[in-house]
């Protein structure tokens, strides 16, 4: 594991403790993802086309941050992006053309922003088996 690796596994591991699903680093050009931490529990719990279509999606989440940033918005560059699932968050830090990470956490971790897009659908008008 390198160096910026094990500081951000152990960085997370420190916020969120026992909330912290997964930490993985990825290449999108070699299509590499190196799994750095992953909960115990959770191993046996994706099958292996569940896996390959969620590393699928990870790379072309990946190509939108990057495509989004070089389009020099008054915000600023795309240097992430958060989704909320109903079991967790998914974190995707994206480093340059090619790299970044994946991290994911129980929903517990993220719970006053998932209060807020719960809220958010619910005035919205969009119907929520989360906005409860």
């Amino acid at each position: 594991m390198a160096s910026s690796d094990s500081k951000l596994v152990e960085y997370c591991k420190e916020r969120t403790g026992e909330n912290l699903r997964t930490v993985a680093r990825y290449n999108t050009t070699s299509e590499t993802l190196t799994v750095e931490c992953v909960r115990d529990d959770l191993r046996s719990q994706y099958t292996d086309e569940q896996y390959e279509m969620l590393v699928e999606k990870l790379y072309d989440t990946h190509e939108s941050v990057v495509e989004i940033g070089d389009k020099g918005a008054p915000i600023g560059d795309c240097v992430s992006s958060v989704h909320y699932f109903e079991n967790g968050f998914v974190i995707q830090l994206v480093l340059d053309e090619d790299d970044g990470y994946i991290i994911t956490f129980d929903s517990v971790v993220g719970s006053s922003l998932a209060s807020f897009i719960e809220e958010c659908l619910t005035h919205a008008g969009v119907p929520s088996e989360l906005a409860q």
